[in-house]
């Protein structure tokens, strides 16, 4: 009966390294998938960044040509590039939807 409780024991350890070698094999994935995550948000940093000078520009020469419509509204969503960015961001996200953003 000792050789049987030890043989249990043996086929225990090798079953639960077994799924430790699939466990390490999840984590290697996760990450070895860090570094293209890292360049998939630097990419979409530069395009917000990018569509962000251009909506601020948008928004600068409106205003310069429109004093009048000038509100806190506006100057809160687009009065600097990072609340540009920002509004960028929460409509991508899905925080805020873009025909809001876009009736100012």
């Amino acid at each position: 009966t000792i050789r049987m409780a030890r043989l249990a024991r043996i086929l225990r350890v090798i079953r639960v390294m077994r799924f430790l070698r699939e466990l390490r094999n999840m984590v290697q994935g996760i990450v070895v998938s860090l570094q293209p995550l890292l360049w998939c948000w630097v990419l979409l940093f530069l395009v917000m960044f990018t569509f962000g000078v251009c909506i601020l520009q948008v928004t600068v020469e409106h205003l310069e040509v429109n004093p009048e419509d000038r509100t806190d509204d506006l100057i809160d969503r687009f009065g600097g590039l990072y609340n540009t960015i920002y509004t960028l961001f929460i409509t991508i996200t899905g925080g805020m939807d873009w025909g809001g953003a876009a009736d100012l």
